[in-house]
């Protein structure tokens, strides 16, 4: 694996467990009001798309790297 390929891999593994993080932490937090909506919040949804994109990124990295 190439040194770019690594610093390319710790970058966005450490943003990636930063967002999993701050989104599990909203989820976890986030308390319903009686009246209120019953769905998640923006924000808590946008974490779990950008933790999806950026894990299949780093799948793609390492995949390509191996070769």
């Amino acid at each position: 694996m190439s040194r770019r390929a690594v610093r390319w891999m710790a970058g966005l593994g450490a943003i990636d467990v930063l967002v999993f993080a701050l989104t599990l932490h909203t989820s976890l937090t986030y308390h319903r009001k009686p009246g209120g909506p019953l769905v998640m919040p923006l924000g808590e949804l946008l974490g779990w798309i950008v933790f999806g994109v950026l894990s299949v990124l780093l799948l793609v990295i390492l995949k390509e790297s191996r070769h």
